[in-house]
């Protein structure tokens, strides 16, 4: 069996758990960039040569690992990398043929691992979204490289096949006929067709372009440099470079097709910043041949299946319930989506711009360690660089944080009491519709960005869209296992975002009745002082003086302090009112309020005494129940 999972942090979670008891012997199969967990280095000793044959489009085994070749002699030998005998990489190989699970990444979907490693397997099970690995990066060539007269010599076997070459070079003229005269944007059928481009015409032409393919000539033993001498010397001929020319009759042959669409969504003419005419080409990757044939099993609690239908066309599902997560609690925030625009610096901003975005996070952080303060362990997950700025500025040691889309199926936080969403990962309109594009083969009607509902016109691309933003804040709220839990360990999901979830939502709140403000900050301490000359004494990193202390206390009712501190603010258990005075007595010496967590501060005296001197408490006052 063959499960691939979206990244290793679950790979090692389910290696542990098949292998607890160990009647079931699981492996991880890691590819030559992944670390080695026990060293945390590279499975492979020599990334550079990898990295090149990557490049070249070449079989990196051959080229980087172990190959047989023909010597001066006549005789076949094998070549071998010289850390062949000790890489991780290899060594894999046998340990991961003899499990009965291997598990990979969502990468072996495309790339399958070495046939004697997916030998025997009936079973493949992929967890979680595959699809956004699955839509192919775009590629780049320039109408001048697919000119005819850029097809050089076609050889079958040894000897030239000038046949072959002129009739690829007459394809070639009408794909360069249709490039030149066609405007930037969409590849049309209509100009397509009128180039005289058929089906058949693309079917041969991709079949010509690959008898074009030369031999790099790439081997263990090269140095780099030879290596780069021998990939110059095939030019053009390099499997990545027909690769790239070889999708693009693809893509054409999709297009003029008797189904085909009115614009392609793979194929876009463009120019580059010299004013190059460049076609960019897009597409799918296929899932490897070795696996295509497996019984699959996908698991995805957020499954879209038009969407997987794209890969597997028979997807059946057999199983489509709603979970009840009666112990699950949720707030959200209605009126801040709290975008990257919010909350993260870029280079070219003005200082006005700077300090509300620095404004922004900071109250961010704030808020994170008012709930830290409420709360045994609590889960923050935001995007990646404002969680490096949050992780900087420094946390509440009960705070683990993580970032958007690198949580997917983990387990780890299934004990948390408290989940914090801020912002979600909602990517511009253009991207996603590249990608419902590259998957439908049909271009995609541009829109001026999303609705007001953050949405987009188009149902397939919105449809993307979901599983990018939606699907993914609910992925991270089902890391606290809201499903599993009981009156004794309930969860708290708080969304910092007014994304619109299918969840039942118990408080609404806007950011400004969330947002911590000083006096939030005094009863995270522990203490709030209702004087504001005690106040500013004892919190003098809140106060800056008399005077902005008594504006922060303003909010609070001398009739009823409680209702603006404790309710709906905090969850202090009974919290503690002190009337006290300063001692000795003097003229004008009035008695004062503190209210204090008994949790945080179990000796009011004490506290009064360290903070502002000596002190009379005249009352003491346990409120039960006023939260």
């Amino acid at each position: 069996m063959l499960i691939v999972v979206p990244n290793h942090r679950l790979s090692n979670e389910l290696f542990h758990l098949f292998n607890e008891d160990g009647d079931v012997r699981a492996e991880v199969w890691r590819g030559r960039e992944q670390c080695e967990p026990e060293t945390n280095e590279p499975m492979c000793r020599d990334l550079a040569r990898v990295r090149q044959a990557v490049t070249l489009g070449v079989p990196v085994e051959q080229a980087a690992c172990s190959v047989r070749a023909m010597h001066a002699d006549g005789t076949r030998r094998e070549i071998r990398c010289l850390h062949y005998d000790e890489c991780r990489y290899q060594r894999q190989k046998a340990e991961c043929a003899r499990a009965d699970v291997v598990i990979a990444s969502h990468e072996s979907l495309w790339h399958a691992p070495p046939k004697n490693v997916c030998k025997g397997f009936v079973y493949l099970i992929i967890d979680e979204s595959f699809w956004q690995s699955g839509v192919a990066q775009p590629a780049v060539v320039t109408v001048d490289d697919l000119e005819p007269s850029t097809v050089g010599a076609i050889l079958n076997g040894e000897a030239t096949d000038n046949v072959a070459r002129d009739q690829l070079r007459g394809y070639r003229e009408c794909l360069s006929r249709l490039l030149r005269a066609h405007p930037e944007g969409p590849i049309r059928r209509a100009a397509a067709l009128d180039a005289g481009i058929t089906p058949e015409i693309c079917s041969t032409a991709i079949h010509l372009e690959w008898m074009r393919k030369a031999d790099s000539g790439i081997r263990p033993d090269m140095s780099l440099e030879e290596c780069r001498r021998s990939a110059e010397a095939a030019g053009d001929r390099t499997p990545s470079v027909i690769g790239r020319i070889a999708a693009i009759w693809e893509a054409l042959g999709a297009l003029v097709s008797d189904s085909g669409p009115e614009r392609s969504g793979r194929l876009t003419r463009l120019s580059n910043a010299n004013g190059t005419g460049v076609i960019s080409v897009r597409g799918m990757r296929h899932v490897a041949k070795e696996l295509h044939c497996l019984r699959t099993l996908v698991l995805d609690a957020t499954l879209d299946e038009e969407i997987v239908k794209q890969w597997f066309p028979d997807l059946q599902v057999v199983f489509d319930g709603d979970a009840t997560m009666a112990h699950q609690r949720v707030r959200r925030v209605v009126d801040r989506t709290f975008g990257k625009s919010a909350v993260l610096h870029r280079p070219g901003l003005k200082p006005d711009e700077c300090r509300r975005r620095g404004r922004n996070a900071e109250g961010v952080a704030e808020y994170i360690d008012f709930r830290a303060g409420q709360y045994g362990r609590l889960l923050v997950v935001t995007y990646k660089d404002l969680r490096e700025r949050l992780e900087k500025r420094g946390l509440p040691s009960n705070v683990d944080i993580d970032h958007f889309n690198n949580l997917r199926g983990l387990d780890v936080y299934r004990d948390v009491d408290c989940i914090v969403v801020i912002g979600r990962p909602q990517p511009p309109s253009t991207e996603v519709e590249a990608m419902a594009g590259a998957l439908t083969g049909s271009a995609v009607e541009p829109a001026a960005g999303y609705d007001r509902q953050g949405k987009h016109p188009d149902p397939f691309t919105d449809r993307l869209r979901w599983q990018i933003c939606e699907a993914e804040v609910l992925q991270v709220i089902g890391r606290g296992r809201g499903v599993n839990r009981t009156a004794d360990n309930p969860l708290q999901v708080d969304l910092l975002t007014n994304v619109q979830l299918p969840l039942e939502v118990h408080e609404r709140f806007r950011w400004k009745q969330l947002e911590v403000n000083k006096v939030d900050r005094m009863a995270l301490a522990g203490v709030v002082l209702l004087s504001p000359g005690d106040a500013a004494k004892a919190y003098p990193d809140i106060f800056k003086n008399v005077a902005a202390a008594r504006y922060a206390l303003r909010v609070i009712s001398s009739e009823n302090p409680y209702e603006y501190i404790f309710i709906g603010k905090l969850t202090l258990n009974h919290p503690v009112e002190v009337v006290y005075r300063p001692e000795p007595g003097g003229r004008g010496q009035q008695s004062r309020k503190a209210i204090f967590d008994p949790d945080r501060v179990p000796d009011p005296k004490g506290w009064l005494v360290e903070h502002l001197g000596n002190v009379a408490i005249s009352e003491t006052v346990v409120f039960r129940g006023v939260v």
